[in-house]
């Protein structure tokens, strides 16, 4: 049986939280390659938006993605990707505290290893930048003839972007695992990112 692919997009609430880094970690989370270091004083904090009436309404997501371009999973996403044999993420310990409370979360940095060629660049329509990165997607087709082998890696044209196959987005959604929406390429939206 052959996989279907989804992308998976950052998405918090409007409020938040969102992290802030306070001492980043480094760069080079979305290349896609293992990272030769990354600074083990990292510290990060989940703000919540002050226009929200009840921050606590807002509480720490499984997912995020920080201004600096570090991802953060959740013990619990990280669990949920671990049973079903997701093997191609290097985690790495970061103090992250919740502002609204002052409590320190645990989290890890995620660095997804794997990182592909996905657009269908014939069958798509999109707004190309530089070293032929991808801007902004109209239309989204994905090429999935190199996914075979993968359930979970990074757009190489679009690196903010995750490429999941449906054992991953079947157990994200019956955890309901936050901070993320799982989008079919048919259903694309140039508002997604």
């Amino acid at each position: 049986m052959s996989n279907k692919y989804y992308v998976l997009v950052y998405n918090p609430p409007w409020a938040g939280p969102v992290p802030r880094e306070i001492v980043s970690a480094g760069g080079g989370f979305l290349k896609g390659f293992k990272l030769s270091s990354v600074d083990s004083n990292a510290k990060y904090i989940l703000e919540v938006d002050e226009k929200a009436k009840k921050t606590l309404d807002y509480p720490p997501l499984d997912y995020f993605m920080s201004s600096d371009l570090v991802v953060f999973f959740s013990e619990k996403l990280k669990t949920v990707l671990n049973s079903i044999g997701v093997d191609n993420v290097d985690y790495y310990q970061v103090e992250v505290t919740y502002a609204p409370t002052n409590e320190l979360i645990k989290y890890d940095l995620a660095n997804v290893i794997g990182s592909l060629k996905s657009i269908d660049r014939d069958n798509s329509i999109f707004v190309e930048g530089r070293r032929r990165h991808i801007r902004s997607v109209e239309k989204m087709v994905l090429d999935e003839s190199s996914f075979e082998k993968f359930k979970l890696f990074r757009c190489s044209e679009f690196p903010t972007l995750l490429i999941i196959n449906d054992l991953v987005k079947e157990v994200l959604e019956e955890n309901k695992i936050t901070g993320m929406k799982i989008v079919d390429p048919s259903n694309w939206q140039v508002s997604m990112v």
